[in-house]
């Protein structure tokens, strides 16, 4: 009989110039694959499709959000009161949701017309 040894794997999770940590070197933040599993109840399988992860990846950090779930829920309410007080920031600076939108449909035209 032979014993496997299987080395340690790291957490698929880096953190860009902004603090905000990326799932498997995409764009992709930890806050959205974690709040598609605990908030929309979307499976494993479910998130890797929906965002192009690596379906390992999508499951190594959910399993690390199971063991952790004190540091990734203070984690959350952070983003969460970050996400907030920007809202507000530029609600104050006199943009709106749609305002946003409009500039994203714009962008994404440009981007077809290329």
């Amino acid at each position: 009989m032979t014993s496997l040894d299987f080395p340690p794997e790291p957490l698929p999770v880096k953190w860009d110039t902004c603090g905000v940590a990326r799932v498997s070197d995409t764009r992709v933040s930890l806050q959205v694959v974690l709040g598609a599993y605990i908030y929309r109840s979307r499976k494993p399988e479910q998130i890797a499709e929906d965002f192009l992860l690596p379906l390992g990846d999508v499951y190594l950090v959910i399993g690390y959000y199971l063991r952790h779930k004190e540091r990734f829920d203070i984690y959350m309410e952070d983003c969460r009161r970050r996400d907030e007080a920007t809202r507000l920031e530029l609600e104050a600076q006199g943009f709106t949701p749609t305002d946003w939108q409009e500039r994203l449909r714009a962008r994404a035209k440009s981007r077809t017309r290329d």
